[in-house]
């Protein structure tokens, strides 16, 4: 039944012209009648499916159909025929062959190319692996050699501060012990001095900032002289000011953290040093 629809629809005018449809339908007939039996029908109907493949190179289907039609001449015991079926065969299969061995060598040639062609690629990425190795075993080398740099310059930085330290804590221990050493800081205007007086001294730095957050160093070391009861001329001869500049100086400060003209700058201050 599919058979005669398929021969109907090979005669419409879409597949009339066909050779390829035309070809698979006869040979699809031919094993059917082959099948049935009816193998000299089966012989027509696959001769006739090799002369439209013949047209189309199609050299696997027409190995098919050749080995269907030996099969056939034999059945009808036609052995000059298979014998000539048979020699179409082997030809085909050499054919095959030969184009096989082609493809074969054209891919191999490919392959070798392809290798070769992998293989220079990656020389050339080695090249750029190495470079790039080369470079990051110079910049390790570079920075650790900073490293080592550096952390030689804060071991020495450090050991300066602990020996700036030592030295400060010796002189906070004996100002503790008397006023004295403060004093003579002061007189001879040492940068050390408010340092000093800070840690001898923290709440009365601290009361005074209390009083106003925005006292500078400048204004803290004024207080801390007035704290050590230093009078202005001795104010102004140790910090190479005129006295007048001193007493302005004092002005500014009462206004500042709002101490009456009737209290004693130094007076106050050295009660708040013990409150």
């Amino acid at each position: 039944m599919y058979l005669k629809k398929s021969f109907d629809l090979l005669e419409e005018p879409t597949f009339k012209e066909s050779a390829y449809h035309r070809m698979f339908v006869l040979q699809a007939n031919g094993e059917f009648l082959m099948k049935s039996g009816r193998y000299s029908q089966a012989i027509v109907d696959l001769n006739k499916s090799i002369e439209f493949a013949h047209d189309r190179g199609d050299l696997n289907f027409n190995m098919t159909v050749y080995r269907s039609l030996g099969r056939a001449y034999n059945l009808v015991g036609d052995h000059e025929k298979e014998r000539v079926v048979k020699a179409q065969i082997k030809a085909l299969e050499d054919t095959l062959y030969q184009l096989r061995s082609n493809v074969l060598a054209i891919s191999v040639g490919k392959l070798y190319d392809d290798n070769k062609s992998i293989k220079a690629y990656a020389d050339k990425q080695l090249i750029w692996l190495s470079l790039l190795v080369v470079l990051l075993l110079s910049c390790l080398i570079f920075v650790s050699v900073q490293l080592l740099g550096y952390q030689k310059r804060l071991a020495r930085k450090r050991a300066l501060i602990q020996e700036k330290e030592l030295a400060n804590i010796k002189l906070v221990q004996q100002a503790r012990k008397s006023d004295n050493t403060l004093s003579n800081l002061a007189k001879e205007n040492s940068p050390e001095f408010l340092v000093i007086f800070q840690e001898v001294y923290p709440e009365f730095c601290e009361r005074l900032r209390t009083m106003d957050p925005t006292m500078n160093n400048e204004t803290l070391k004024f207080c801390a002289l007035l704290r050590l009861n230093f009078s202005s001329k001795e104010i102004a001869r140790y910090t190479h000011r005129e006295v007048r500049s001193i007493q302005t100086r004092k002005n500014r400060l009462r206004k500042q953290l709002g101490i009456s003209s009737e209290v004693d700058l130094n007076v106050f201050m050295y009660e708040l040093s013990l409150t």
